[in-house]
């Protein structure tokens, strides 16, 4: 969805340098074009992120959503860096942008995933400031998103951790139970190069959680399973 011609981080300094280049600004946006030169920013902003640099990130996502506003990725991804940074309030906001002008069914989707691992983040729903009604906005999101994609393990997972914190244990068996089911190599195969690792960090989270809660009898049966995908596991 990026822009993937070259583009030299120069230009990123230079925009960065409003007040001392204005003019020069002028001819680089009229040349080039404020959607091109944001969908490159975009595009740096991601090659960041991807390399862990969080900070720099922020700053190209940041540029790209001023230089075109219409960009409903480049906001999705802004709203994702904040949300690392635990600029909880801007990373909602700039959600909220992105659903508003996003069209393609996959990156709403996206979007929406997104914005729910926020809504369901305990530190975020903490704060400060406290957000008492994000995890049942979370919930709303994830209920959605499994019913539109009802094989997804990680869904259910995400879902099934969401109403424990809730306090509906009945409807967090449920989903977890749906999780485990769900956690096999190929399933998870429609959503990560790699099945195998990808069921396995659904199992060894679940697992996790019973385990935090003392559910033994249950952490006991998934370990089957992850002893089973272990053995299944390509050979370095």
């Amino acid at each position: 969805m990026c822009w993937k011609a070259e583009f030299q981080p120069s230009v990123f300094v230079i925009l960065c340098s409003v007040k001392k280049y204005p003019f020069l600004i002028l001819i680089i946006l009229t040349v080039t074009g404020c959607s091109r030169v944001g969908e490159a920013l975009n595009a740096k902003g991601a090659e960041a992120f991807g390399q862990k640099h969080l900070e720099a990130a922020n700053r190209y996502f940041y540029w790209a959503t001023v230089l075109d506003s219409n960009n409903a990725a480049a906001w999705n991804n802004k709203g994702y860096a904040l949300y690392l940074s635990k600029s909880y309030d801007q990373s909602e906001k700039a959600f909220e942008t992105a659903l508003d002008r996003a069209r393609e069914k996959n990156l709403i989707r996206q979007i929406k995933l997104d914005e729910a691992m926020l809504y369901c983040d305990p530190q975020a729903i903490v704060g400060p400031p406290p957000h008492v009604d994000w995890n049942r906005k979370g919930i709303e999101l994830f209920k959605a998103l499994a019913m539109d994609d009802p094989d997804n393990a990680e869904l259910h997972m995400r879902l099934g951790f969401a109403y424990f914190r809730a306090a509906n244990p009945g409807g967090g068996f449920s989903e977890l139970e749906k999780a485990v089911q769900l956690a096999t190599p190929e399933q998870v195969a429609h959503y990560t190069t790699n099945p195998v690792q990808g069921a396995l960090l659904i199992l060894q989270q679940v697992q996790r959680f019973y385990d935090t809660i003392r559910y033994f009898k249950k952490t006991d049966e998934i370990q089957i399973k992850i002893a089973q995908l272990e053995k299944s596991r390509p050979s370095p």
